[in-house]
């Protein structure tokens, strides 16, 4: 796992993105939309917050914009918000990446969501047009599909196939975390104290994450995200 830290002495906020290198490049013709159907599912409900709209509802409540988006080769999961926020971003973050529920009845509803959305792509010709030259340029192969899928392959999809995508795609090993946090301008006479503060309590949840990572994503990816946090740590030490 890479994690990336960006410090900014002049704003308030914070980004918090994290970054799969996964998407519809690695999917086969019968799954094709998986990666994009399971970008949606994650935020459907978790663990510790079952209800649809519940992880939605946590950053409303605080102002925060959050969103996802996938590519043909990657998938990113991101909250903007108030720096003072930064434990709830991660908390949120971590919670629907490692604890969604993948209720059958949320993805059912999903998969009609996503219905409405090709048709609304098929409707938006300037958008459509960018997936009619890319199947030309590579024709009946992964980078020539659409991200969204086909009806056939999306009215196919089923929990066993997403949570078979998930295991062999959301590992480790395939992540990127990038954290761009503002320490405010009120706090800049103490600016090495406050951002200490939030590169501590970034560090401890990840650190939560990764122990609870191994769990999801086996002891051998489990190990490798630990060396990797430590040489982070190291590395800001120094």
């Amino acid at each position: 796992m890479r994690v990336i830290t960006v410090p900014m002495k002049d704003t308030k906020s914070l980004t918090l993105l994290v970054l799969f290198g996964t998407g519809s490049r690695y999917e086969t013709k019968s799954t094709n939309g998986v990666s994009h159907f399971l970008e949606h599912l994650f935020f459907k409900g978790t663990k510790s917050r079952p209800r649809p709209g519940e992880v939605s509802q946590a950053l409303d409540d605080v102002g925060a914009q959050h969103n996802a988006f996938t590519s043909k080769e990657y998938t990113g999961y991101w909250v903007k918000a108030a720096s003072r926020h930064f434990p709830l971003a991660l908390d949120i973050v971590s919670n629907i990446l490692l604890e969604p529920l993948f209720k059958e009845e949320e993805i059912e509803k999903e998969r009609g969501v996503i219905f409405q959305e090709m048709h609304m792509y098929l409707d938006t010709p300037r958008s459509h047009v960018h997936d009619i030259f890319e199947s030309l340029l590579y024709g009946d192969e992964p980078l020539g599909w659409e991200i969204i899928g086909t009806p056939h392959s999306l009215r196919g999809l089923r929990r066993k196939d997403i949570l078979s995508y998930r295991k062999s795609q959301y590992v480790g090993s395939n992540i990127a975390v990038c954290a761009c946090i503002g320490v405010g301008m009120k706090f800049q006479e103490d600016e090495n104290y406050v951002w200490g503060l939030w590169y501590v309590a970034g560090v401890f949840v990840l650190l939560c994450v990764t122990m609870r990572g191994m769990y999801y994503w086996g002891k051998e990816d489990g190990r490798s995200l630990l060396r990797n946090m430590d040489f982070f740590v190291r590395k800001h030490e120094q």
